[in-house]
């Protein structure tokens, strides 16, 4: 079984390549092709050689618009569990980060219909006051962002989302570290997201600061792992390189072509894996925590409609074998060397199904799809977890309709049951008479 950090880092890498066509113009953008059933791809040619032409940050001069920015922050540690509540709690932590990244130029419609999207990567430091039971942890994650708003001719407001891995943590150890149920292991999951006013300050200076959220853990790959959550304000100062290009080439008056509204089946295939805790009363085990992880595979279908080329929402029926389900654990003495072992019982196999049935959005941007899912399960397998569920990942299109996911389930909006990477292909159903792009 993979690593779960060592498949988020091929995660990471495979999103942070740039890709072009449909899958960066996002699924089922399509230009209104009826006409071209009469004539011929003129159409459609210079539509899909505009993209070729310009990847996201590229310029006809050849200047790519990058910047380098420094982020300072401080805030608190949201009280989600015993150790970062009452005696425990953290009222002022702080972080300083470093991040280079390429922005758009304006000069392709993408860029304008999503904002000016850029993209980067972030090495960052943070310190809870804490090294001896927290560590302390050291980030790197990539980032993307994009102007919600225009609300001056120096002043937008902005957001930025990230997704990366922090490591440097000191997690639960039942000697050294009892108490740390928060952090299990050593380098975990990091995601935030920033909504942020962004200043024009004049020669190629941008002055940020807004407010974040971001959360760390390990998606109960190594328990315990109830997370740390945090909440902070930052400031943020950007460097922009070549942004007279920027200037020369944009143009806002590029629009997205006459999208084809239409419906699109998925199916995909998840494998993962986790821990789970376990009932100790009378086994003699010493710990609810046992390093063992179970296998879990899932199948899943989803009916999408694209009513537009941002978004799409539909129904999903998920499929699910978790082998933690009903699981217990003993100590017990082996009557061939005379030592004891902590020895697991796995459930039953028929409590190892689960069926639900979720309901599904999707924002679709430049070169990937944010999804959530809450769903609710008509077999309920894994008692573990709640009946109710909640689905959160990315999306990339890796070869026409062939397509990657990363995410993570969770139980009560908080409570992770496991991370997931997962495969799977997209039909897209249109209309009577409507064609799409060729190759698709």
């Amino acid at each position: 079984m993979i690593k779960p950090c060592n498949y988020i880092l091929i995660f990471l890498l495979a999103l942070s390549l740039p890709r072009v066509g449909a899958a960066q113009a996002g699924r089922g953008l399509l230009p209104d092709l009826s006409a071209a059933v009469c004539c011929d791809t003129a159409v459609v040619k210079p539509l899909v050689m505009q993209d070729l032409r310009h990847p996201v940050g590229s310029s006809d001069d050849g200047k790519v618009p990058l910047f380098l920015s420094g982020k300072f922050a401080g805030g608190q540690v949201l009280r989600t569990n015993d150790f970062v509540a009452k005696d425990y709690a953290i009222d002022f932590y702080w972080s300083a980060a470093l991040k280079f990244g390429v922005s758009s130029v304006g000069n392709r419609w993408q860029d304008i219909a999503y904002g000016m999207p850029y993209y980067g990567i972030a090495l960052e430091i943070v310190d809870y006051g804490r090294k001896k039971d927290l560590g302390r942890p050291v980030g790197i994650y990539l980032l993307q962002g994009a102007t919600i708003a225009n609300l001056t001719r120096r002043l937008d407001l902005k957001y930025e989302w990230n997704l990366g891995v922090s490591t440097g943590w000191k997690g639960y150890d039942p000697f050294d570290n009892p108490y740390n149920v928060a952090i299990g292991s050593e380098t975990n999951v990091h995601v935030g997201y920033n909504a942020y006013l962004n200043w024009y300050a004049g020669l190629g200076t941008d002055i940020w600061f807004g407010v974040g959220l971001s959360h760390n853990s390990n998606g109960a790959t190594k328990l315990p792992n109830a997370g740390m959550n945090n909440i902070m304000l930052f400031i943020e100062a950007a460097y922009n390189f070549n942004r007279q290009t920027v200037r020369k080439e944009y143009d806002p008056s590029l629009v997205p072509p006459p999208y084809d509204k239409h419906t699109a089946s998925e199916l995909s295939f998840l494998i993962t894996s986790r821990q789970v805790p376990i009932d100790t009363l009378g086994t003699n085990m010493p710990s609810h925590y046992i390093d063992k992880r179970f296998k879990v595979f899932g199948l899943n279908y989803a009916f999408m409609v694209a009513p537009h080329y941002r978004y799409r929402y539909g129904l999903s029926l998920d499929l699910l074998y978790d082998e933690s389900s009903g699981v217990t654990a003993k100590r017990e003495r082996n009557p061939v060397d005379g030592k004891y072992y902590d020895r697991i019982y796995l459930g039953k196999v028929r409590d190892r199904f689960s069926m639900g049935f979720s309901a599904r959005g999707e924002i679709v941007l430049p070169g990937y799809t944010i999804f959530a899912n809450l769903g609710v399960q008509a077999v309920h397998g894994n008692r573990l977890d709640s009946r109710w569920y909640q689905v959160v990942g990315v999306k990339i299109y890796l070869k026409e309709n062939f397509f990657g996911t990363f995410g993570i389930r969770t139980s009560k909006f908080s409570q992770a049951s496991y991370l997931f990477w997962s495969l799977g292909y997209t039909i897209e159903h249109y209309g009577r008479g409507k064609r799409v792009w060729p190759g698709k």
